[in-house]
C-alpha cells in the first residue's frame, strides 16, 4: 500500500480548494506531492474483458470485424486471430487503433478508451446533448458532488496521510466533477441550440 504524509503547506492548499476548481487544482496539487497510483485497468486488459464480455465472446465479436483486401475483397477476422490480438500475454498480434476504435463502438464498451485516458493521466467524458434534466439541476448536481469531494479529502486527510484508495476515491469524484461540468456546458449550449430553432 502507497502512503502519503502531507505537510502543513499541502493541507493549507486543500482548505482553499472548495471555493475554486476543485478539479483542476486538486489534480495539479496532488499530482505535486504524489507519485501518481498506476490506473486501475491496463490497456491490454480493458481490450480482453471488451472482448470476453462481449456477448458471444471473440466468436461473434470477429464476424462483425469486417476488413477490405487489396482486390475490394470483405472478409471478417478470424475469431483466433481476435482472441490472439487482446490477449495480454501474446507479443506477435496487437490490435490496431483503428480496431480499438471499431470494437468500442461494436460493443458499446468504452473501457479501452478510459484505460488509455487514465494511464496518460486523464478522464473521459461523453459529449452527448443531455436528454433530460436542465442547466440549474446540473448545477444543482455539480454542488452536490463538490461537497462529497470535501468530504472525502477531508476524511483522508483525518489521519494526515492519503492511502492509495484514498487517493483513487478521490480521482472518482474527481472524474464525477469533471463530468458534471461538461453536463452543465452542454445544457448551456442546449439552450443556446433551442432558442435558435425557436427563433
Amino acid at each position: 500500500m502507497i502512503v502519503v504524509t502531507f505537510g502543513a503547506r499541502f493541507l493549507a492548499a486543500l482548505s482553499r480548494l472548495c471555493s475554486a476548481s476543485m478539479a483542476h487544482i486538486l489534480a495539479r496539487a496532488v499530482a505535486k506531492y504524489y507519485v501518481q497510483v498506476p490506473s486501475p485497468m491496463h490497456i491490454a486488459d480493458a481490450a480482453h474483458k471488451t472482448v470476453l464480455d462481449y456477448p458471444g465472446g471473440s466468436v461473434a465479436l470477429a464476424t462483425r470485424l469486417i476488413s477490405t483486401n487489396d482486390r475490394g475483397e470483405e472478409k471478417p477476422m478470424s475469431a483466433a486471430v481476435l482472441r490472439s490480438k487482446v490477449n495480454p500475454n501474446t507479443r506477435t498480434h496487437h490490435l490496431t487503433l483503428t480496431e480499438a476504435s471499431e470494437i468500442m463502438g461494436l460493443t458499446g464498451d468504452h473501457r479501452i478508451l478510459h484505460a488509455l485516458a487514465a494511464e496518460h493521466g486523464y478522464t473521459v467524458v461523453p459529449t452527448d446533448v443531455p436528454e433530460a434534466g436542465s442547466l440549474v439541476a446540473a448545477l444543482i448536481d455539480a454542488g452536490e458532488i463538490k461537497g462529497k469531494l470535501c468530504q472525502i479529502i477531508g476524511d483522508a486527510l483525518d489521519d494526515g496521510r492519503i492511502t492509495a484508495n484514498e487517493a483513487l476515491a478521490i480521482g472518482g469524484i474527481c472524474g464525477d466533477l469533471q463530468a458534471i461540468a461538461a453536463q452543465i456546458a452542454r445544457h448551456a449550449s442546449a439552450a443556446v441550440d433551442r432558442a435558435r430553432a425557436a427563433a
